[in-house]
């Protein structure tokens, strides 16, 4: 049975904004600052597979993304 929620918290990055419209929250979302998760910076939206095909062999903790975070 379905559980209803009056608000759902949510990373403001598009990736996480994207998976709660997709699950049917887009009509209750409350985007929080303190839930963003790793920030891909100009990778944002690209899968793994796209950001290799630009850097082949790239792997986020270790290479980090370009405006986003380092692996520091």
């Amino acid at each position: 049975m379905p559980v209803p929620f009056a608000t759902v918290l949510c990373s403001p990055l598009q990736r996480a904004r994207r998976t709660a419209e997709l699950a049917g929250f887009g009509d209750r979302l409350a985007l929080d600052g303190d839930l963003v998760e790793w920030n891909y910076g100009a990778y944002e939206g690209l899968t793994t597979v796209e950001i290799q095909a630009r850097v082949p062999g790239w792997l986020v903790f270790r290479d980090g993304c370009p405006d986003g975070e380092s692996p520091g």
